[in-house]
């Protein structure tokens, strides 16, 4: 055209968010301060506060051998949902009474296709104790149509265990 032009874009509204946490048994496990469940409570409990400030939608995945599926709502409904259901997910003797399932972190991301939206911001919060082989095809698959974040939790002790022979 010979000049410049210029496109304004406003912020995107009502963007859904999910939070996929893993609640399986290697999650409830601490050295110091709190359970790793429960820190992936708070983690997820903050974002989904900031995302309902930006006037966001917040759902949920929760996996822990089976899962539980909360669908996008705006405000702090959707908060308050996702609170509701950590509280009742990450109950220590729930959770440890609940078997290893190799697959289930596959499963839970086989099933986070289905509830993320093309354009959803996925938060993925876990140990990552669940990944095999095939996991990376299903990340893949995931990216390719939503914003992916992932935040691993881990106790200090996992990130830097005591030298050989100091075991007690």
């Amino acid at each position: 055209a010979g000049r410049p032009h210029t496109k304004l874009f406003q912020e995107e509204r009502e963007r859904p968010m999910v939070h996929c946490i893993d609640l399986g048994p290697s999650l409830f496990f601490a050295t110091r301060g709190a359970l790793k469940s429960v820190i992936a409570a708070r983690a997820a409990t903050l974002l989904g506060w900031a995302a309902a400030a930006r006037g966001d939608r917040i759902g949920g995945l929760l996996f822990n051998g089976g899962h539980h599926e909360l669908k996008p709502r705006s405000g702090h409904h959707g908060v308050l949902r996702l609170i509701h259901a950590l509280v009742e997910q990450t109950d220590p003797r729930q959770g440890l009474a609940a078997r290893p399932d190799p697959g289930g972190f596959n499963q839970a991301l086989i099933r986070l296709r289905r509830i993320a939206r093309p354009g959803s911001l996925v938060f993925l919060i876990s140990d990552f104790y669940g990944l095999d082989a095939d996991t990376g095809n299903h990340l893949l698959h995931l990216r390719d149509h939503i914003d992916l974040v992932a935040l691993q939790i881990l106790d200090p002790i996992e990130a830097a265990p005591p030298p050989p022979g100091r075991y007690g």
